[in-house]
């Protein structure tokens, strides 16, 4: 499923992002420098705010450092995009749903909904995703 594609998708882009020189490789040592790169995970149709990759690298490069590869950055979900066009089941429905997410699961820190950023380093060093124990 979702799982085991997203798990081969960011393997071979880890791979080519190698191959193509995007990341740094010492020659020394063939450490690959993860520090300063992040991964996003969304679906095909997300909706990002149009400043929302400037605000990931301004929160990611101010995390402190010893936090920074450790954390998952969640993206704000826009369940209610033209909410105004919508019948009032799906209004409510998109309203309730928003503030579950925010108030409660992602408050709570249970887990990360639908869109969030990460490290590269964190994506690595976790073996990218694992359809064996994670849900999507």
């Amino acid at each position: 499923g979702a799982c085991s594609n997203r798990n081969y998708a960011a393997r071979a882009a880890v791979k080519y992002m190698i191959m193509k020189g995007l990341l740094e490789v010492d020659p020394a040592t063939k450490e690959v420098e993860l520090d300063f790169t992040t991964c996003t995970v969304c679906d095909a149709d997300t909706t990002f705010y149009y400043r929302y990759f400037e605000n990931l690298s301004w929160c990611f490069l101010n995390e402190p450092p010893e936090t920074r590869y450790t954390v998952c950055f969640q993206s704000p979900l826009f369940y209610n995009i033209t909410l105004d066009e919508r019948w009032f089941f799906t209004r409510a429905m998109g309203i309730i749903r928003s503030y579950f997410m925010v108030g409660f699961l992602i408050g709570g820190d249970i887990n990360t909904m639908s869109i969030y950023s990460m490290s590269l380093r964190l994506l690595v060093e976790g073996q990218f995703f694992h359809p064996g124990y994670q849900m999507d």
